[in-house]
């Protein structure tokens, strides 16, 4: 309201809505209707980005203002692996992984199947494994969201390794009465029930539009192929 109001443009977005291949998937697979009635989703995260053992507190280095790198959440001791990418393992800086791994898949799955409020979420876990570590969030999470006629759940653990038949440690898995989608990062795979023919995707055709994608560091060049169409459309809406 507000931004229409002061006629602004204001973009909130996760990166698989503007993801090549799982744009493919929905198209293709979801409203393509191959999946039949979907009835359960599993969504899953098993990064460990929650070190059971991080490096001692320690004053930070000149090149790091660690106040403002705190800002207004609370002052966190500073440790050297906390910063670029483990602040996940702390409150201050988030709500754990269910919101930070969890919400992405979430929303793609809301997305790909037009959800809106769940009538139920229920949720547990808590620090089972490593319990050394000086992180406050959980390494055991399970939470299940019931809608009508389907239930979508959440597990993280940030200690185990990776289930078995599983194409990465991050994803979702849609389960209708024809078939199973499985999505992950920057893929998805289709298996029939029946047997049928299989399907899948992934950045193949993108990277061959850019080809100077390859060039940059690994998380760069996963997520500036899905990034690059949110600024296009904000730019486009400017």
């Amino acid at each position: 309201e507000i931004a229409r109001k002061y006629d602004r443009v204001v973009q909130v977005v996760t990166q698989r809505r503007a993801s090549p291949p799982h744009i493919e998937a929905r198209d293709r697979v979801v409203h393509g209707g191959l999946l039949g009635k979907v009835g359960m989703v599993e969504l899953y995260g098993f990064y460990h980005q929650r070190l059971p053992h991080f490096a001692p507190v320690s004053t930070p280095p000149a090149n790091i203002d660690w106040n403002f790198y705190c800002g207004p959440a609370p002052l966190v001791p500073y440790r050297a692996d906390i910063h670029p990418i483990n602040w996940r393992a702390f409150r201050a800086f988030g709500n754990g992984y269910i919101a930070d791994l969890g919400v992405h898949f979430l929303d793609t799955v809301r997305w790909m199947l037009g959800l809106r409020w769940p009538n139920r979420i229920s949720c547990e876990g808590g620090v089972f494994v490593d319990t050394q570590s000086p992180s406050d969030v959980p390494d055991t999470q399970s939470a299940a969201l019931q809608y009508d006629d389907l239930l979508i759940t959440w597990t993280s653990r940030e200690w185990s390794a990776l289930p078995p038949g599983e194409a990465g440690p991050w994803g979702a898995k849609v389960y209708g009465d024809k078939g199973t989608l499985t999505l992950g990062s920057l893929t998805y795979s289709f298996e029939p029930i029946d047997g049928g023919k299989k399907l899948s995707g992934d950045l193949s055709a993108e990277m061959a539009k850019f080809p100077h994608d390859r060039q940059l560091l690994p998380m760069d060049r996963e997520l500036v192929p899905l990034t690059r169409p949110n600024m296009r459309d904000f730019i486009h809406a400017i």
